[in-house]
C-alpha cells in the first residue's frame, strides 16, 4: 500500500476546493451545520498514527493536527463538547484488529497516547475504544445525550476506518453526522476521497474548519 503526503499546507487550498467539487453532486442531502447542537469528535490522535517511527504513521497528519487543534480552540471558546477517542486494548479484550492485521496496540503503550502536540486538557472527555467504531461498547452515545447533542463532527484518523465507521454508526443512532473533509486523514488521498464519497452519499455532510469557525 502506497502512503501519500497528499494534504499538506502547500495544496491544502487547492485540495480542500477540489474535494468540495467531487463531492458537489450529493449536496441535495447534505444537513444545516449547527455548531451550537454539535460536539466535535476527535478520533485515535495517538502516537501509534502520529509518530513517524509508527509504521502506522499518517503522512498527512501534520496538517490535520494543527486543522484539529483549531477546532479544538473554537469549540472549547464555546463551551461546547470535546471528546476523544483513541484504539488501545486491555487485558481480557477481543481484539479484532489483531485478528484482521496482526499487530495491535496495547493499553498504556507508547502507541495508546495522544501526545503533548494535540490540544487535549482535563475538561474534555476521553474515551478508549478497542475498535473502529468509536460507540462500539462504550459510553459514547450516553454521554452525548446526556449533553444534547444532536450532531457531531467527525475529526481524526483514519477517515477509512475509524472514522468512516464511527460516522456509520452515529447516523444509525439518529446523529446529523459532519465529516471533516479538511480535519481527516488516511494513508493515501485514494482511500481518503473514496471514504468520503461513501459518506456523503449516504451518512454524512461534509463540513471545513472554516465552515465551522466563521
Amino acid at each position: 500500500m502506497l502512503k501519500e503526503n497528499y494534504f499538506n499546507r502547500d495544496n491544502s487550498i487547492e485540495k480542500i476546493k477540489l474535494w468540495q467539487t467531487e463531492f458537489s453532486g450529493f449536496s441535495k442531502k447534505f444537513k444545516k451545520f449547527s455548531v451550537i447542537d454539535s460536539a466535535l469528535i476527535v478520533i485515535d490522535m495517538q502516537n501509534f498514527f502520529l509518530d513517524e517511527k509508527s509504521h502506522a504513521f499518517v503522512p498527512s497528519s501534520e496538517i490535520i493536527v494543527n486543522h484539529i487543534n483549531r477546532l479544538i480552540s473554537f469549540y472549547d471558546k464555546k463551551n461546547l463538547p470535546v471528546i476523544f477517542t483513541y484504539f488501545a486494548v486491555a487485558p481480557g479484550d477481543d481484539d479484532p484488529i489483531l485478528r484482521r492485521w496482526g499487530n495491535s496496540v496495547s493499553e498504556n503503550s507508547y502507541n495508546s497516547i495522544i501526545p503533548e502536540s494535540v490540544l487535549r486538557n482535563s475538561n474534555h472527555k476521553v474515551i478508549r475504544k478497542n475498535t473502529y467504531d468509536s460507540f462500539y461498547r462504550t459510553n459514547l452515545e450516553e454521554a452525548l445525550n446526556a449533553l444534547n447533542v444532536k450532531q457531531l463532527v467527525i475529526t481524526g484518523v483514519l477517515t477509512n476506518l475509524c472514522c468512516e465507521t464511527t460516522a456509520r454508526s452515529a447516523f444509525v443512532r439518529n446523529f446529523d453526522v459532519f465529516i471533516g473533509i479538511d480535519c481527516t486523514a488516511a494513508f493515501n488521498e485514494e482511500m481518503h476521497v473514496a471514504s468520503l464519497r461513501n459518506l456523503m452519499y449516504g451518512f454524512a455532510s461534509p463540513v471545513t474548519i472554516n465552515e465551522i469557525t466563521t
